[in-house]
């Protein structure tokens, strides 16, 4: 964040032991940070403040060890009067210094960030390095979880690439092929032979041997399985563009079995690639991982007492005497104060 941000960067701190070089390869050269050095936690909050209210700084990142909620609200009102990103990391040289630990704060997000283990490589060595980000808090935002890695020269941080695609592209069309009665591939392999159907998926495999007579076999794939299609030369010669030149196509013919082997044989193709390429653009929503600081989601075991009503008064114990809010109820009504005092401060902060 800090070195995407545009301006100096003010870094505050209270022991010398940055590494400038693992800087400028995230993007932080040398020339942009300015580090101050000072003797306590109360004097990297101070500093934090003066360059948050500066207005010309782009960044400003303190290392302290304790964050009150005053000194977090004063550093959010700052950040949030300039512009400024203002970045509490938190660290602590010994146990007692997180005493403090999960009590509130006033920043727009908090995080926790711990390391895991690399992903293993095929030979001796040691993989890229890799973390747990957590979303504790956002202001108006849902809690989750992320694993990022390092990658090798860009300085950009990724997801792993196990991960870096959880479902399959064909996924987010399949609600618009359903309505079009377009099976899955998976489906129209078990299907009983004879029948006519229609199916789609993205190309993987085309061949067409020269012992097949001008046959021409597909292999489509799509999030539930595979296909095998047949294309007879005359298909093939009706077809041919969007055959040699489509990404994904829709196939209707007919299931042919012999035995364990089945195929399509397509009948009539049709051209998809403008729908596969369109996923990206789709309004659709994706819902994020949840994390367990969530506590819309997972419920709080210590809801906040001002969000009940009081007691009822001892002069009026009748029909008009105040009840307990359920759950659901006090779920709702802190969801409408949440959106009430959205602001627009930038101010986080780093566990």
């Amino acid at each position: 964040m800090a070195a995407r941000s545009r301006g100096k960067v003010l870094w505050c701190l209270t022991r010398a032991d940055l590494f400038a070089p693992a800087f400028a390869q995230a993007g932080l050269v040398p020339d942009r940070v300015i580090y101050v050095e000072v003797g306590d936690d109360k004097t990297v909050l101070a500093c934090m403040e003066e360059g948050l209210r500066d207005g010309g700084l782009g960044s400003v990142v303190g290392e302290v060890a304790r964050l009150s909620m005053t000194a977090s609200r004063r550093l959010q009102l700052a950040a949030e009067r300039t512009g400024s990103i203002g970045i509490a990391l938190r660290r602590w040289r010994r146990e007692v210094d997180a005493a403090d630990f999960g009590q509130p704060t006033a920043p727009m997000t908090r995080w926790r960030i711990s390391v895991v283990p690399s992903t293993a490589l095929p030979v001796p060595g040691v993989g890229r390095p890799r973390w747990l980000v957590e979303l504790i808090r956002a202001r108006g935002g849902e809690s989750a979880d992320f694993e990022l890695e390092a990658c090798d020269d860009t300085g950009r941080l990724g997801l792993p690439a196990r991960r870096a695609v959880r479902e399959h592209p064909v996924s987010f069309l399949r609600q618009d092929l359903r309505r079009r009665s377009i099976v899955g591939c998976q489906l129209a392999m078990d299907a009983r032979d004879g029948l006519w159907l229609e199916a789609a998926g993205i190309v993987l495999v085309r061949e067409r041997p020269g012992s097949a007579k001008g046959l021409m076999f597909i292999t489509l794939q799509d999030e539930t399985g595979i296909a095998n299609l047949v294309v007879w030369p005359k298909v093939f010669e009706r077809f041919r563009r969007t055959i040699l030149s489509a990404g994904m196509i829709a196939v209707r013919g007919r299931i042919q079995r012999e035995g364990e082997v089945v195929h399509l044989v397509a009948q009539r193709l049709t051209d998809l690639s403008a729908d596969l390429a369109d996923v990206g653009k789709r309004d659709r929503t994706f819902p994020l991982p949840r994390g367990r600081g969530d506590e819309f989601h997972h419920g709080s075991p210590t809801p906040y007492l001002r969000d009940f009503p009081g007691p009822a008064s001892r002069h009026n114990q009748g029909e008009d005497a105040r009840l307990p809010m359920t759950a659901n109820s006090l779920k709702r009504r802190w969801s409408v104060r949440q959106r009430q005092r959205l602001a627009r401060g930038r101010c986080h902060q780093l566990l």
